[in-house]
This record gives structure tokens, sequence and C-alpha cells, in this order.
């Protein structure tokens, strides 16, 4: 049995611009005529000179040739109609598509080649290998596979974090997942989204999946068939209030209330800053009512980031991403405790907390004893002309969960082995943590002569069975500016 890890990278923000449509004037027939598919007409419509490069990435390649040179001022050669008699396969625009073998051996030839490349993790030794890859419509932005591992749902974007540019491409896809191989394949209907992913998930019956945004806040609701697929190539937005700066969504245990984690935004010289809260509402059908604000202290202080559920006791444990601490509230039902039970500091006693030194993921063990935080920093500085890594704390937090009262108590911070953990996850045994760090940066040696880079990547933890962690080994993933790893995932596969 193996575990497989999809990770997806996302672009660093770029100076917004601010341009016309390129292709306003341009009729849908001549538009379909160049080979744009029509669901993506409405994209091309929208395509200024800041994003027709990334917009051109995704549509076939007869279309983007011709939107470039429409774009830059020349006329596209309409493609001709295959006649009747001839082969389709010998006209351009499918031989860029396919390739028809002439013979077994080239066949073999072809078979052998490495077309993809995923990455398996062996849960005995941690082993990492890279096994394939696959194109999405836009950068995967979050994502989540339904309670059988048939699908896996990802909300993909062009966009950027406030306050970059909020894109033009906002796609929700089915992922078929091969039940032997875990191999990945897309479903040909998606879901057309109003903005940016900040996150998703599922509710407990696999009949919804529940997206949020926040930039603008929002929260759309898209019914799933019982194949997996997705219903509509829309979802239902929900009117409902998402407090500042949303972050994360999560729906109760009971599949009763949707839970919207909502940072807030820290104080600035031109700014006081705006309160954090856990934003209840009510759900069912698919349909979400505002239903209660959870912000101690008026949320001042709480600028929480991720939330997790105690797998069988009503306990809640959340990240305060801003004040890098986890307070852990009780549950009577569906209703949170209005002020947290338990506060915990994240960091090691005596750490010098920077700017950019940050709490991220919360997940609770499987067996429910211990609770995991990771804290991370990549804050930079510059020096001899380049920007430098400037110190702070890239640590998992591992807490020592009472089984009678919740309390968490922390029993171990364990480096990271890289910098800004934005995403981890626990195999579904327990016995094999995977941190993903989102790129990578120069680092000063320690007698602050020498240099040397560290790396974007994936490290592996064994969990032991005091729920410590002991390192593994690591996998370097190639990132740059504007390729990140921003989103990971263990899956049991092998079954």
């Amino acid at each position: 049995m193996q575990e497989i890890l999809v990770p997806s990278y996302v672009g660093e923000a770029k100076p917004a611009a601010n341009f016309e449509p390129l292709f306003a004037k341009v009729s849908d027939d001549e538009l379909l005529s160049y080979g744009v598919p029509a669901e993506w007409l409405a994209d091309v419509r929208a395509a200024t000179e800041d994003s027709l490069l990334t917009l051109a990435d995704h549509l076939p390649g007869e279309a983007a040739e011709a939107l470039l040179e429409l774009a830059t001022g020349g006329k596209p050669r309409v493609p001709q109609p295959v006649t009747a008699k001839a082969s389709p396969f010998d006209h351009p625009d499918a031989q860029r598509r396919f390739r028809v073998m002439s013979n077994v051996e080239e066949l073999e030839r072809a078979l052998e080649f490495p077309w993809d490349k995923w990455t398996v993790f062996d849960v005995e030794t941690g082993a990492l290998e890279p096994f394939a890859e696959l194109l999405l419509p836009a950068a995967v932005q979050y994502a989540w596979a339904n309670s059988r591992r048939t699908h896996l749902y990802a909300a993909c974007s062009d966009g950027e974090p406030p306050p970059g540019p909020v894109g033009s491409l906002h796609r929700l896809v089915a992922l078929r997942i091969d039940p032997k191989s875990g191999a990945l394949s897309m479903e040909s209907r998606q879901a057309t989204l109003p903005g940016r992913t900040v996150h998703m998930t599922l509710d407990a019956t696999d009949r919804h999946a529940v997206v949020a945004f926040n930039n603008p806040p929002g929260v759309t609701v898209h019914a799933l068939v019982a194949d997996g697929t997705l219903e509509k190539e829309s979802g239902e937005a929900q009117q409902v209030d998402c407090g500042h700066y949303p972050h994360q969504i999560r729906v109760s245990p009971s599949n009763k209330r949707v839970i919207v984690v909502s940072r807030g935004t820290r104080p600035s010289a031109t700014s006081k800053g705006t309160p954090g809260a856990l934003m209840v509402s009510s759900f069912a059908n698919g349909s979400l009512k505002t239903h209660a604000s959870i912000a101690p202290d008026g949320g001042v202080h709480f600028g929480a980031r991720h939330l997790d559920f105690h797998p069988s006791r009503p306990w809640a444990y959340v990240g305060l991403e801003l004040q890098n601490k986890l307070h852990m509230f009780g549950m009577e039902g569906d209703e949170f405790t209005p002020q947290p039970l338990f506060a915990r500091d994240t960091l090691p006693a005596g750490t010098f907390i920077t700017p950019r030194q940050v709490v991220g993921t919360v997940h609770v063990h499987p067996n429910g004893k211990y609770v995991y935080v990771v804290n991370r920093c990549n804050g930079s500085e510059p020096f001899e002309g380049r920007p430098f890594y400037s110190g702070g704390d890239n640590s998992m937090a591992v807490y020592a969960i009472n089984q009678s009262t919740g309390e968490p108590t922390l029993i171990q911070n364990e480096d990271t082995r890289g910098l800004h953990t934005r995403t981890f996850s626990i195999d579904p045994g327990g016995r094999l943590l995977v941190a993903a760090h989102i790129s990578g940066l120069e680092v000063r040696d320690a007698d602050s002569i020498g240099t040397h880079f560290v790396a974007g990547g994936l490290s592996a933890f064994r969990v032991q069975d005091d729920g410590k962690l002991a390192f593994l080994r690591r996998l370097e993933v190639e990132t740059d500016r504007h390729n990140r790893l921003w989103w990971s995932k263990l899956f049991r596969i092998g079954e």
C-alpha cells in the first residue's frame, strides 16, 4: 500500500495592470472559426494584454496562435475543414493532438514514455518518487476528495491573493481517481467560479461542494451527481456573512453547519485592521443561512486561519495566523463555545517574532490523540542586491490532547526542513506526515560569509507512537517566483 501526494503550483503576485479587453469587438463566429471552444468565448472576450499569455496556455494550439496574431495586428488563417475523402488524422490541427502508430514497436516505445509524473510515498519508508502530472485549466488553489475516494474536486484560478490581480479564469473541476494507480483524469463538465478560491470542502453526504472566496468575500455551493460529476456549470451564490478576509471553509461533523474561518487583517499605518471570526451558517439542502459569529473579545486579536475537528469528541482546534497561537473550542451540539476553552502558543519559548512569522494549517491526528500546527516564515532582506531569508521559525508544533478535557499540551517543535510550509497532511493510517514548502530562498550560512539555497519541496516525517515526528527524507521541487507549491494532499492508493 502506498500514498500519493498531488502537489500544485501557483504564480507569485505580479504587478497589476489595467488594459482594455483585446477581443471585445471580434464576433463569436470569428473566434469560433479560429478554434476557440464555445465554453471559452467569455474568457477570451475578457482577455487583456496582461492575461492573454496565461489564457493562451489553456486553449487549443491553433486558437492560441490565432489570438496572439490577432492581438499583434495580424489576420489569422482560418483553418480549412477536412474533405470528405481525406483522413481526419492528416489535418494539421489533428496532428497537434494525435499520433498514429504505424506498427507494434512504435506503440511499445510510446507506452514506455514517461507521460506523467505523480509523487508516490511509501508509508513504510517515507520514500518519495515522482510519478505523474496533470494539466488543469489554471493553478490549483485548493482541492478536496469525496469520502469514497472516487473523485477529487479542484478549484483552479489565474488570480492571485489580495492585493494582486483577481484574474479572469476561475474553474471548479472534477477529477476521477483511478482506484488502482491513483492517477487522475478530468471529467468533461466544469463549473465557472466568480473569483479565486481560497478554500473548498465537501459536505458529509458528498452531494455538495462548498467553495469560499476572499477577493471579494463569498461562498458558492455546487451540486454533485451520484456518479461524482458536477451537476451544473455554475454554483449557487450564498447570501451569508463571510466576515473579513475568509481563509477556510468547513462543514461541521453533523452536516448542519458551515463555518467560514475569517482571518481579519492587521492594523497598519493607514488602517485600523479588521477583526477575525468563525462565521457560522446553518446548512440544509445545499443552502446556507447566517447563524452566528464567534469572535472572542470582538475578534481584534483573533486572526483565525485554519480549523480542524476532533474525529470523535466535541472539540474544534483553530490556528490563529496573526497571533501564533492554537485555540481549542468546545461544541455543544452544533454550537461553538463563545470563548476558547484553551489557548496555547505555537512557537518555542524565546522565538523572535518577525512580521512574516505566522501560523498555517492545523490537522488533528486520525486517532484524536494529537494535533499538529505548522509555524511558517519566509521573510527576506536584501543582501548584495538579492533577497535572502531574514530568519524565523519553520517548525511543526505537536500537541498531545487530553482525552478528557481536550486540552492541548505542546510536546515538540520539529524543524520542517524547509521554508514556509503552506499545507501539510497526514496519511489516513496516521503513520506519515508530509509538509509542502511553498518556494525556495537564499539563506546565509552561519558564518555570515557563505550562502546556500533552500529549495521548495516536500518533507516526509514518521509519526511515532507518542505522536512526535521523526524526519525521514526530503524531495526538492523546482519552484521560482512565478511557480509555487501552493497545495498538496496525501491520498491512499493501491487497495
